[in-house]
């Protein structure tokens, strides 16, 4: 599950941020605090990717203590 997670995540990651989803947010209103839209934009796949690997981690170390 783990595996999945984290390719659908980095497939999903890799279409925002070419062609179909940079394309989507390409514009500068509005601002997401303080930030142009299209720099909001990275910074919430970046810290989506951030928490991701947080659970991961997390998952991973409850695995090993459990065994």
């Amino acid at each position: 599950m783990r595996t999945k997670v984290l390719i659908a995540y980095l497939i999903a990651l890799t279409l925002a941020t070419i062609w179909p989803g940079a394309a989507l947010a390409n514009r500068v209103r509005p601002f997401i605090f303080g930030l142009p839209f299209n720099f909001a934009w990275y910074a919430f796949w970046i810290l989506l990717g951030f928490v991701l690997f947080l659970w991961l981690d997390a998952e991973q170390q409850r695995r090993e203590r459990g065994q």
